[in-house]
């Protein structure tokens, strides 16, 4: 579902993932996957979706 939504690919880009077809899909190279980052970003989604103030004092770009 982050997918459909802007800030969510940008969430999956800063995991690794890349825009192809002039960014209809995102893919992720073999040489980017990184175990850390993945644990790090479930840690993160985990975090907004049993918190409700995650991301309360957060500023938009």
């Amino acid at each position: 579902m982050l997918g459909i939504y802007e800030q969510g690919v940008r969430f999956l880009e800063l995991c690794g993932f890349k825009r192809v077809e002039d960014g209809k899909y995102l893919v992720l190279p073999r040489e980017m996957f990184d175990i850390a980052v993945f644990k790090s970003a479930g840690n993160i989604l985990q975090s907004a979706i049993t918190n409700p103030f995650f991301g309360l004092l957060s500023t938009q770009d």
